[in-house]
């Protein structure tokens, strides 16, 4: 599975979602702005197996899934490990987000954003990007900060001053580290080690 580049032609794609009029939403907005649904699925094993069988540039998962989503996605990963993931949900509780983030999601939007930035999100995520809503950004960027001060004060590690991250690598980074379990701090530290090996 490769990434797309814009002018790499339509992007493929499985939709899974249990609700039908959220469905036809989806698949109209998607489909209108030249994506080309390949499978939908209503369950979480409906999903998986379209997905191994299609092998899309992108699925999207609807978080409350019948079996789960998040399950789906983490089953995804296991046998498809280049498998681009965005969850769908109705809100951003943060256990979820961790939940999906941990299971090899590489997005997770609101349904509120379906007739708005959803292809413009699943674009991104479809070209090796990461895809949050702007109130997760926001938390996120508090949750680095955080992270830094505490790394900042240990010893061993020197902070990076005048150093402007490129933010859609090291998100992948610290999205990477995340996904194998480190804790934020530790993540955002080994990322941001990372991140010096770059010219």
């Amino acid at each position: 599975m490769q990434y797309l580049n814009s002018d790499d032609g339509p992007y493929e794609i499985v939709v899974a979602e249990n609700d039908p009029s959220t469905l036809a939403v989806v698949r109209d907005a998607l489909e209108s702005d030249g994506f080309r649904v390949v499978a939908e699925a209503r369950d979480a094993d409906e999903a998986v197996a379209a997905v191994l069988r299609h092998r899309p540039h992108v699925c999207l998962l609807e978080v409350d899934l019948p079996g789960d989503g998040i399950v789906a996605s983490r089953e995804i990963c296991a046998q498809l490990p280049a498998a681009r993931i965005a969850m769908l949900a109705d809100s951003t509780a943060e256990d979820r987000v961790v939940r999906a983030i941990n299971a090899g999601a590489d997005g997770y939007l609101l349904k509120s954003t379906v007739q708005g930035r959803l292809p413009s999100a699943l674009r991104a995520v479809a070209r090796g990007e990461t895809a949050l809503p702007r109130v997760l950004t926001t938390r996120f960027v508090e949750q680095l900060r955080q992270a830094s001060m505490a790394d900042a004060q240990r010893p061993k590690h020197q902070p990076i001053r005048g150093t402007l991250f490129y933010v859609p690598r090291f998100t992948r980074h610290f999205y990477r580290r995340l996904r194998a379990h480190q804790s934020v701090s530790l993540a955002w530290s080994s990322a941001r080690d990372r991140m010096r090996m770059y010219p």
